[in-house]
C-alpha cells in the first residue's frame, strides 16, 4: 500500500478496528491536519492483529503540534487494543512517535524500529521510535531513531506511567533529553539493553521527569552533552529506582554514569546494581562489570564478571526470560544486567568486513563462537532476515555473500555443536546496499535502483532512500514539490546538475512542512534552491548532529539558495542543532514570526559554522525575538559572510537585540561585513559575541539607551565600527569606505556593494587567524593578499603591474 494521503483523518493506508493484516508493505502514506485529527500515517488500529509487515517512509504531520491533536505515529497509531508483531518500521516521521504511537493499550512485540524521527519537542516529549502512553512494548529493537526539535525527548522510546518496556534493545538513538528512553510520568523498563544513545542535554541512556523503575537493565556507552550520560534525574521529590542493573562506561561532562546534582528531594534508590562512582545501596558494586565483548556490542557478562549471581531475586523472575531468551535465574541468584551468564552453553557472534556498500556488494562474514564444547560446530547463515538459512554446514565460520539488490538486510547466525547446544544471534539492518549514483528527473521511469537517467526517480526522497553512505543523488533541472520534509540520515550527497538557478525544492500541495532534515556528518545538499518551507524550528532546513557521531556535526548545506521560508519559533531559513556547516549559500527573505525565538535567516544552537554566505533581507517579526539575520545560541562560528538588510522586530512589536546577529551565551564572528541591518538594540550585533576582523557599520537600532547602535555587548578585536575605540584591541572607527554603502536600512536597504575601496582603512588592518593560510574570502580570493588580511568579508585584490606596450 503506497502513497495514501488523508487530510484531517486517521490511517492513510488502513483504518482498522478488528481483523488481521499480515505480510504487507506500507510506504509513502501521509496523514496531515489543519484540525485535531490525523494519526497513523500508514495504519490506525483500535483492535486486531498486524503481523510481519514493513512500514517505510510514512508520515503523520500537520499544523497542530500539540499532543493528542494529530501527528501521532508516523507509521502506526495503536489507539486502545491491538497486537503488532514481527514488523519493521523504518524512516517514518511524525510529530510524536516517529515509528509508532501507543495511545493507551495493546502490545507491540518483536518489531524493529530503525531511523524513525519525531519532529516536535515540548513539555510532552515525542519518542523518535515509539511514543507510549500505555500498553506493552516487548522484544523490540529500537536503533538509530531520533527526537528532534527544542526539548524533544525520548530518542528511542518516550513512555508514560502506564504499561512497561520489556526485553528490548535500544541503541544509537538521540534526543535532547533521554537519548534512549524518557519517562515523563513514571514507568518501568525491564531486561533491556540501552547502549550507545546520545542526549544533546541530559540523560544519554535513560532520563525521567517524575520517577521511574529500572530492573535488570544494562545501560552502557551512552553519552550526554551536559549531565547524566547513563541515567538522569527529574523533578524534585521523585525517585529513579535501580534494581539489579548495570550503568557503566557512559560519558558526560557531569556525572558520566549518573548525575549527582539532583534537585531537592530527587534521588536514586540503588538495589544490587553496578555503577561508578559507587551509588550507595544494598549489594551495590562499582567494579568493571566485565562484559564479554563490549567493542562488538556484546554486553553479555564475561566469565569473570563480578555481576554474576550478584543481584537480588524478585517475584517477576519466575518463568521470565532474560534479554537473550534464556531463564532469568540460573544458579539460584539472579545476575545484574539484562543478560544471565551461562557457564556451559554455546555463544556466538559475527562481524562483517564491510556491511555498507554499492551494488553489487560482496560481504565477508566472520563468526566468533565460545563455549566449553566446540566439537562438531555447524553454522547456519540467514543473509536476508527472512527466517530461512541461505548457507549451512560445518567449516563455515567465514563465509561470503553477494547482495545484488538495494536494501537494508538483517543477518542471522545459528551455531550448533555435537552435544546439541544451540547459539543464535541476529544483527538487524546490518547490511545496507545502494547505488553509487542515483538519478532524479521529472521525466524518469522511477525504477529502482535509479542508476541512469532513463530509470531515474521522479522524486528526491526515493533516491535518498535507495542510497547508502557515499551515494551521490544527482538531480536534474526542475521544480520538485514536497509535502513532507526530505530526510537524509546517511552520508549521502544530494546535488543538482546545473545549480540553484535551475533546480528548486519547494513546499507544495497545501502541506505544512520544512523542506529538508539532515543528520549525518557526511550528508550534503549541494546546489539547490530551498523555498517556501514552514516549521516550528528550521523552516527551510534542520541540521542536527547524530547520536552515534559524538565528535562530528549534522551535515552540510553548500552552494544553495535558502529563500522565503518561515519558522514559527527559530531559524526561518536554517536551524543548526549541535553542529552543521553552511557554505557559499544565499540565505534571503526568510522569517521568524514567534516570540522568544529568533534567527530570521539562521539559528545555530550549541555549535554550527556559517562560512562564505550572504545572509540578507531576513527578519523576525514578533516581540521578544532576536537576531534578524542570525542567532548564535551558546556557540557557533560565522566567517567570511555579508550580513545585511536584516531586521529584528521594531516599533510596537519590539524585540530583543541584533538586527544582523543576536548572540546568547557565546558565539564567534570572523571577517564578516555586517551592515544596513535594523534592530531593537544592537542593530548590527547584540550579545556576548567575540568578533575578529569584521566591519559593523551603517546599522541602526530603535533603542540605543542600553548599548551601541552597531555593536552591543560584544568583544571586538581588529574590527571596524563607530561604536569601537580606535587603537584599542587593534580596532578602528573610521568609515570603512565601501564601494557603495547602499540606501536605507533593514529590508528596505538597496544598491549596496560591500567590497572595499583601495584606500579603505580596513585594508591590511586585520590580524591573521589560523584558518587563513588556505582560506578564501566571500568572493573566492585568497584571504591574505598583501601580508595582512583585510577587515570584512572581502579581501581587496593587490594592485597589479601595468605594462605600456608600443
Amino acid at each position: 500500500m503506497t502513497n495514501g494521503y488523508l487530510l484531517n483523518e486517521d490511517g492513510a493506508g488502513v483504518f482498522m478496528t478488528d481483523g488481521t493484516v499480515r505480510n504487507c508493505i506500507f510506504s509513502g502514506c501521509v496523514v496531515t491536519n489543519t484540525g485535531p485529527d490525523a494519526d497513523g500515517g500508514a495504519i490506525y488500529i483500535s483492535g486486531g492483529i498486524v503481523s510481519n509487515c514493513l512500514f517505510y517512509n510514512n508520515r503523520a504531520l500537520g499544523t497542530y503540534s500539540g499532543y493528542g491533536q494529530g501527528g501521532g505515529g508516523g507509521a502506526l497509531y495503536l489507539a486502545t487494543n491491538g497486537f503488532v508483531v514481527g514488523s519493521l518500521f523504518e524512516s517514518n516521521v511524525a510529530h510524536a512517535g516517529g515509528g509508532a504511537f501507543m495511545a493507551g493499550g495493546g502490545v507491540i512485540s518483536n518489531c524493529t524500529f530503525r531511523g524513525n524521527i519525531a519532529t516536535i519537542g515540548g513539555y510532552e516529549p515525542p519518542g523518535g521510535g515509539v511514543r507510549k502512553n500505555g500498553g506493552t512494548l516487548v522484544g523490540c529493537s529500537l536503533i538509530g531513531n531520533a527526537a528532534v526539535g527544542q526539548n524533544a525527548n525520548g530518542g528511542g522510546v518516550c513512555s508514560s506511567s502506564a504499561g512497561i518496556i520489556l526485553n528490548c534493545i535500544i541503541m544509537s538513538n538521540s534526543a535532547v533529553i533521554g537519548g534512549g528512553v524518557y519517562f515523563p510520568a513514571g514507568g518501568t523498563i525491564r531486561n533491556c539493553l540501552v547502549a550507545r544513545n546520545a542526549a544533546s542535554w541530559r540523560g544519554g541512556g535513560v532520563a525521567h521527569q517524575w520517577g521511574c523503575t529500572i530492573q535488570n537493565c544494562t545501560i552502557a556507552d551512552n553519552s550526554a552533552s551536559s549531565s547524566g550520560g547513563g541515567v538522569n534525574y527529574g523533578q524534585s521529590n521523585w525517585i529513579m529506582r535501580l534494581e539489579n542493573s548495570i550503568v557503566y562506561f557512559n560519558t558526560a561532562p557531569v556525572g558520566p554514569n549518573w548525575d549527582p546534582n539532583s534537585p531537592v528531594g530527587c534521588y536514586y534508590t540503588n538495589i544490587n546494581s553496578c555503577t561508578s562512582p559507587d551509588l550507595p545501596g544494598p549489594g551495590a558494586l562499582s567494579d568493571d562489570p566485565g562484559f564479554a565483548n563490549r567493542a562488538e556490542n556484546n554486553y553479555m557478562l564475561g566469565s569473570l564478571s563480578p555481576c554474576i549471581n550478584a543481584g537480588t531475586n524478585q517475584a517477576w523472575m519466575s518463568g521470565f526470560p532474560d534479554l537473550a531468551g534464556r531463564e532469568r535465574v540460573l544458579e539460584g541468584t539472579v545476575d545484574m544486567g539484562a543478560y544471565e551468564f551461562y557457564r556451559s552453553t554455546l555463544q556466538c557472534a559475527f562481524t562483517a568486513d564491510c556491511p555498507v556498500g554499492f551494488l553489487p556488494h560482496t560481504v565477508i562474514f566472520n563468526a566468533q563462537v565460545n563455549g566449553s564444547n566446540l566439537v562438531g560446530l555447524v553454522y547456519h547463515w540467514d543473509y536476508n532476515g527472512d527466517g530461512s538459512f541461505d548457507e549451512q554446514g560445518p567449516f563455515r565460520g567465514v563465509v561470503t555473500n553477494v547482495y545484488s539488490s538495494c536494501g537494508s538486510y538483517t543477518v542471522g547466525l545459528m551455531v550448533t555443536n555435537a552435544a546439541g547446544e544451540v547459539a543464535a544471534c541476529t544483527n538487524y539492518g546490518y547490511v545496507r546496499v545502494g547505488p553509487a549514483v542515483a538519478y532524479v528527473a521529472p521525466s524518469g521511469a522511477h525504477v529502482l535502483p535509479y542508476t541512469n537517467w532513463a530509470i531515474a526517480a521522479t522524486n528526491i526522497q526515493s533516491a535518498i532512500d535507495a542510497g547508502v553512505d557515499g551515494t551521490l543523488v544527482l538531480v536534474t533541472d526542475g521544480l520538485y514539490s514536497v509535502t513532507s520534509q526530505l530526510v537524509v540520515t546517511n552520508g549521502i550527497t544530494v546535488r543538482s546538475v546545473n545549480g540553484p538557478g535551475m533546480t528548486a525544492i519547494a513546499r507544495g500541495g497545501g502541506a505544512s512542512c520544512r523542506i529538508a532534515y539532515l543528520s549525518h556528518p557526511m550528508a550534503v545538499l549541494d546546489g539547490l534552491t530551498i523555498s517556501d518551507g514552514i516549521e516550528f524550528n528550521g523552516g527551510g532546513v534542520y541540521i542536527q548532529k547524530r547520536a552515534d557521531f559524538t565528535n562530528a556535526f549534522g551535515g552540510t548545506l553548500q552552494n544553495c539558495a535558502i529563500v522565503n521560508n518561515i519558522a514559527t519559533r527559530s531559524g526561518g531559513g536554517v536551524y543548526i542543532d549541535y553542529g552543521g556547516l553552511l557554505s557559499n549559500c544565499v540565505i534571503a527573505n526568510n522569517t521568524v514570526n514567534n516570540q522568544w525565538g529568533g534567527g530570521g535567516g539562521v539559528w545555530c544552537s550549541w555549535g554550527g559554522n556559517v562560512d562564505r554566505c550572504w545572509v540578507v533581507s531576513n527578519r523576525v517579526t514578533a516581540a521578544q525575538a532576536s537576531g534578524g539575520g542570525l542567532y548564535l545560541n551558546w556557540g557557533g562560528y560565522v566567517r567570511n559572510c555579508v550580513i545585511a538588510a536584516n531586521q529584528n522586530a521594531v516599533g510596537p512589536n519590539w524585540g530583543y537585540g541584533g538586527g544582523g546577529v543576536g548572540v546568547g551565551g557565546a558565539g564567534t564572528i570572523e571577517n564578516c561585513t555586517i551592515c544596513g541591518n535594523w534592530g531593537w538594540t544592537g542593530g548590527g550585533v547584540s550579545g556576548p559575541a567575540t568578533i575578529y576582523n569584521s566591519i559593523a557599520y551603517f546599522n541602526t537600532a530603535s533603542n540605543t539607551a542600553s548599548g551601541g547602535t552597531n555593536i552591543n555587548g560584544a568583544a571586538a578585536f581588529y574590527s571596524c565600527s563607530p561604536d569601537l575605540v580606535a587603537g584599542v584591541n587593534g580596532n578602528i572607527s573610521a568609515d570603512p569606505l565601501f564601494m557603495n554603502r547602499g540606501m536605507g536600512y533593514g529590508i528596505l536597504l538597496s544598491n549596496a556593494d560591500y567590497r572595499l575601496k583601495a584606500w579603505s582603512p580596513c585594508v591590511n588592518s586585520a590580524t591573521s587567524l589560523p584558518w587563513m593560510a588556505t582560506g578564501i574570502d566571500l568572493a573566492g580570493l585568497a584571504r591574505i593578499m598583501s601580508g595582512r588580511p583585510d577587515m570584512g568579508a572581502f579581501e581587496k585584490p593587490s594592485a597589479g603591474t601595468v605594462f605600456a606596450i608600443r
